[in-house]
């Protein structure tokens, strides 16, 4: 029985070994463009420039290199005075010319080293751009470098979406864990069964199916079961009582009667067994009974598990958790600001906030707060509403957005007051935040709108998902449990062991503690023994 296990164990730690060094060792080989800011490297990793797109014109106006500006959009061409259809636009000091340097239908990823670069080709006169991306924690930031070959010009892009995306998913879920052990499980059953039966019993035709009995039954089994239970639904298939009804109705009676009370068919063991001996018959039915209780415990235990399991973001700062999606941080909001708030004079209709997502701030009304409500405008007219330093993340059960829970109140006064956040994925929108109020509850209700409430998949540090080391526990854990448990059944009920002897391969557990002992002892030793036989005297 531990073959399956065993065999699936084996495949489990090949694919996450598999999936660990591709995630770990980050992406390789060349990014091949998927689109006109997006590109693949060869072992899935990813890069998308698309949530730095510009809206109605260019996502960065004005960059100087010291002699020219520059207008770039990366993902998509644009137009203005002097440059049509581009996606970058070099013009002189005074805005009295420009030229077309590059356009997005034309751009192609290109690899030299560690480092990536994206061009742009296609401009007047032969004119490219190179821009050079390099993962930040920006949000995006453009440095043009002007003319460093002729007709070429070279750029640098710091930005979060320019960090190489872990490949999704990125982990075996649970359930995938559970259905590879046995769809596995059952394949190995099968193939390890047909050989033992073919050359171990020799058996032929389809006999040598293992339990051969059972699967050519287990359609009417099936069948008997559904209208067992659709019978004991309807309460006893109405005209049982015997009141005239038909002979149909008789004959369903007995026919259930007969199923319940007929020896339970047992897949593991072959139903020759009762007719060699009582005790096997006996231990048959019993094991029977006991597997098919454990079944319908083990099943719905699974349906609880998968109706209770959901999606959690767990927090890795302030403001930022990650989830099997990937990370939302709010923390470029903050931008390097601790000491004023982000969002200012937000009003619900009756009060006005002040909010920062990331850190605690004071000012004017409000002291070390990250939510703060203004009642009036004297300084003395504020409430603390919830701290960044005692913060929670969740995702709501009706549209899966991800929601910050910030704790607050007057510790001095035992009122606790609360905030939550609730974050709405927009790439096109920078921040937009409103206010609901408390409802008298003094839980304050408020809707942030940004494009960092958007995931990025970003590798975690130390790697994610389930490590080889998980899969090996979770595999030796069940095997142990299945070993003892299907091992005591046996020996209880198969050859009526009684007490410690109830424990399969009882005495080498016994004995264990001291053969690990004795051989602690003979490796200090260098193998030397006693030469009056004191290592013969170990059992």
């Amino acid at each position: 029985m531990s073959w399956p296990f065993a065999f699936s164990a084996l495949l489990l730690l090949v694919s996450s070994f598999q999936r660990a060094a591709a995630q770990d060792d980050g992406p390789k080989g060349t990014c091949k463009r998927t689109s006109t800011c997006k590109c693949k490297y060869e072992n899935g990793w990813t890069i998308d420039l698309t949530p730095l797109k510009g809206v109605g014109g260019p996502r960065f106006t004005d960059i100087w290199d010291g002699q020219y500006y520059y207008d770039v959009n990366l993902c998509s061409d644009f137009s203005q005075t002097h440059c049509s259809s581009a996606t970058v636009c070099q013009r002189d000091l005074y805005n009295e010319w420009g030229f077309t340097c590059g356009q997005s239908q034309n751009s192609y990823f290109a690899t030299e080293g560690t480092r990536l670069f994206l061009y742009y080709i296609g401009g007047e006169d032969g004119r490219t751009s190179r821009i050079e991306l390099t993962c930040s924690t920006e949000d995006g930031s453009l440095v043009a470098f002007g003319e460093t070959i002729e007709l070429e010009y070279d750029f640098e892009l710091k930005s979060i979406y320019a960090c190489a995306q872990v490949p999704q998913p990125s982990a075996l879920s649970p359930g995938s864990v559970l259905l590879l052990i046995f769809f596995v499980g059952f394949i190995v059953y099968f193939c390890v069964g047909m050989i033992v039966m073919r050359f171990g019993r020799h058996a032929e035709g389809r006999e040598i199916v293992p339990n051969v009995l059972f699967w050519t039954q287990l359609p009417g089994l099936v069948k008997d079961g559904v209208l067992f239970i659709w019978h004991t639904i309807r309460g006893g298939g109405g005209g049982s009582s015997g009141d005239g009804g038909g002979t149909g109705t008789s004959s369903t009676n007995t026919k259930y009667d007969t199923l319940c009370s007929a020896p339970p068919r047992l897949l593991f063991l072959s139903p020759l067994t009762c007719a060699s001996s009582q005790r096997s018959c006996d231990f048959r039915n019993e094991m029977s009974r006991t597997i098919m209780r454990c079944g319908v415990g083990v099943l719905l235990s699974l349906l609880l598990a998968t109706g209770c399991y959901g999606e959690v973001c767990k927090k890795e700062g302030p403001c930022k958790c990650r989830s099997s999606k990937g990370v939302m941080d709010l923390s470029p909001l903050q931008n390097g600001t601790d000491s004023e708030p982000i969002f200012s004079q937000i009003s619900d209709g009756k009060y006005l906030y002040d909010y920062s997502p990331c850190a605690d701030f004071s000012n004017n009304h409000c002291t070390d707060v990250a939510v703060c409500q203004v009642a009036g405008n004297t300084s003395d007219s504020w409430f603390n509403c919830g701290k960044a330093t005692d913060t929670s993340f969740g995702i709501s059960d009706a549209d899966q957005n991800i929601y910050i829970d910030y704790k607050g109140g007057d510790p001095q006064s035992n009122i606790s007051r609360s905030s939550r956040v609730i974050c709405v994925c927009d790439p096109s929108t920078r921040a937009l935040i409103e206010a609901f109020g408390d409802g008298g509850t003094l839980e304050y209700d408020f809707t942030l709108t940004s494009k960092y409430c958007c995931f990025v998949s970003v590798p975690q540090e130390g790697g994610g998902g389930i490590s080889p080391g998980s899969i090996m526990l979770i595999v030796f854990f069940n095997l142990l449990f299945v070993y003892l448990f299907v091992g005591i059944l046996y020996m209880k009920f198969g050859t009526g062991a009684q007490g410690k002897e109830v424990m399969p391969n009882g005495n080498f557990w016994f004995a264990l503690p001291g053969l690990i002992k004795s051989g602690i002892v003979f490796t200090f030793r260098c193998g030397k023994v006693d030469t009056a036989g004191s290592y013969e005297n170990i059992k």
